[in-house]
């Protein structure tokens, strides 16, 4: 078990980190926030609780999950494809459908080729990418919440209220009337090097958000940015279909479901048809 995770060093840093982030909530921001009612401090903790699970769900099928490898042999024969657009790997020795690039990484050809994340210790690519996508947007809005929480903390320390909180919390002495927070030098500098982290990371994730959702709404890979044509030298983007139908090539046909964490499944043109005749590769 150690030693499948020690393959994946990032996002176990980040998973220990996002689980700190539900454990400051539960046993140190709420019970010291008593100057907010009960039902408003249940639901920050339950809304912490869904981030933490999201985004650890989000980031572990990001990085366990295939990104879209096509196996050797998908056109059933060596000879070209019907589409035109196929490129021969020389790495692989077998053509590779549209929009695929060989990942030197993982030895194999991705579909959708986005880029290969250190982060996650996998390639994102067309089965993943969405899991990416979300994963950078949900963990930026647990970051926001964070900072949420630690400024309702701080504006909350030090006063004597006389509610007295479900289970007292670290730094919290008891008198006859009320409780009393005072929060010890340790938790202080806990606080600031762990707000000046998750700082860190929004800058991060934000900026990589941004990129990332540019690409989204423009039907384009990291990828396919570095690759120059001759219609990128003149600003023409040969995938753009329109924003609405670009998003839903990433997160699905269904706004609905945008938000919501599914695969996407990897279509390969099938042999002598037409590249509108598709098969799935699992």
């Amino acid at each position: 078990m150690l030693k499948a995770l020690w393959k994946y060093p990032c996002p176990v840093l980040i998973s220990l980190l996002v689980i700190a982030y539900w454990f400051l909530c539960y046993y140190v921001y709420i019970p010291a926030m008593n100057r907010q009612s009960e039902e408003w401090r249940n639901e920050q903790l339950m809304f912490a609780t869904f981030e933490v699970v999201i985004v650890m769900y989000c980031l572990w099928q990001c990085a366990l999950v295939h990104a879209g490898r096509i196996p050797k042999g998908w056109n059933g024969t060596n000879e070209e494809p019907h589409d035109t657009r196929a490129v021969w790997c020389k790495k692989c020795l077998d053509w590779k459908p549209p929009r695929t690039h060989h990942c030197s990484h993982c030895q194999s050809c991705i579909a959708r080729y986005d880029h290969h994340c250190l982060w996650v210790g996998n390639c994102v690519g067309q089965r993943n990418h969405k899991f990416f996508v979300l994963f950078l947007f949900y963990i930026t809005v647990c970051i926001v919440h964070q900072f949420f929480m630690t400024y309702h903390y701080m504006s909350s320390s030090g006063r004597e209220e006389p509610y007295l909180p479900l289970g007292a919390p670290l730094g919290f002495k008891e008198t006859r009337i009320r409780y009393t927070y005072r929060e010890p030098v340790w938790l202080k500098i806990l606080l600031v090097v762990y707000g000046l982290v998750a700082f860190g990371f929004l800058l991060f994730a934000g900026s990589f958000l941004w990129g990332t959702s540019r690409n989204v709404c423009n039907n384009q890979t990291t990828y396919d940015e570095s690759v120059v044509t001759p219609e990128s030298m003149f600003g023409v983007n040969r995938f753009d279909r329109g924003w609405f139908s670009n998003i839903g090539e990433v997160l699905g046909k269904h706004p609905l479901m945008w938000l919501i964490p599914t695969s996407t499944p990897v279509t390969v043109p099938l042999h002598g048809s037409k590249s509108s005749f598709e098969k799935k590769v699992e």
